[in-house]
């Protein structure tokens, strides 16, 4: 015996002649063949996984929600791959919406800019020739000062819309980055939690191969074709320990 089980079924009798690979008794399998379901069962939860990060991260680079044409994606994860690929267009959208209201504004202020850039070099002359008139005695001191101050209130107006401008394309620079770095984060995570469950699903294969194994063994096969010596001591119902021997066989032959 190779496992631990019972005896559930067990026909020999004393000068019963066997044939090589015949079987000799069946072992109980209710401990294997639950073993060989639950791995089953994971392996089918780790698949359903790895094909629900596969379609997400297609859909995330396809910016579209890639269908299961395999059929083989379980409701469950069929649902938490649309809520995932709903949240994630919702962050991307709100980026590209906070993109789109920037570059308005820096429309409209650079539509501002020149305006106020036109009228600068407006009160630039009006200051040349207040200040040409009053070197002639033509305008006052007042007149000279007023149009300098108004040059220096346009200049003034001017900058500031400049920062404002500049601040608003930081702004959507910072935006544009941060909907790199999201996306390239969603990827990422995607990529780490493929690798992880991949490396689990080896591991299950492993433990597949050990179940099927140990179902095989169930059915207790002679090794050589021989006649039965001695009636074994164990009966239907025994629990017989890894390597004990079930019977006595005395090889056809010899």
């Amino acid at each position: 015996s190779t496992g631990s089980p019972f005896i559930q079924e067990l026909n020999l009798e004393r000068g019963q002649f066997i044939k090589k690979g015949e079987t000799v008794t069946i072992l109980d399998g209710t401990v294997v063949n639950a073993n060989l379901k639950i791995t089953k069962d994971k392996i089918n939860t780790i698949n359903n996984k790895i094909l629900r990060l596969d379609l997400k991260k297609k859909s995330i680079i396809g910016k579209s929600l890639n269908k299961d044409s395999s059929r083989k994606l379980d409701p469950m994860n069929k649902e938490i791959l649309k809520r995932q690929f709903d949240a994630f267009m919702i962050q991307m959208n709100t980026f590209s919406s906070d993109i789109i209201k920037l570059d308005k504004e820096i429309v409209s202020m650079s539509k501002d800019k020149k305006l106020m850039s036109e009228q600068l070099d407006i009160k630039i002359k009006i200051e040349e020739r207040k200040k040409t008139l009053f070197e002639k005695n033509i305008a006052s001191l007042l007149d000279k000062l007023g149009a300098t101050d108004q040059r220096i209130s346009a200049n003034r107006q001017l900058l500031t819309t400049e920062t404002s401008i500049e601040k608003l394309q930081s702004q959507k620079k910072s935006t544009i980055d941060q909907r790199k770095s999201f996306l390239t984060g969603e990827l990422l995570s995607i990529s780490e939690e493929l690798s992880s469950f991949k490396d689990q699903l080896l591991q299950l294969n492993e433990e597949l191969i050990k179940n099927e194994l140990e179902k095989s063994n169930l059915h207790v096969k002679s090794p050589v074709d021989g006649v039965v010596l001695n009636l074994p001591t164990v009966t239907v119902g025994s629990l017989i320990n890894k390597g004990e021997p079930i019977v006595t066989l005395v090889r056809a032959g010899l």
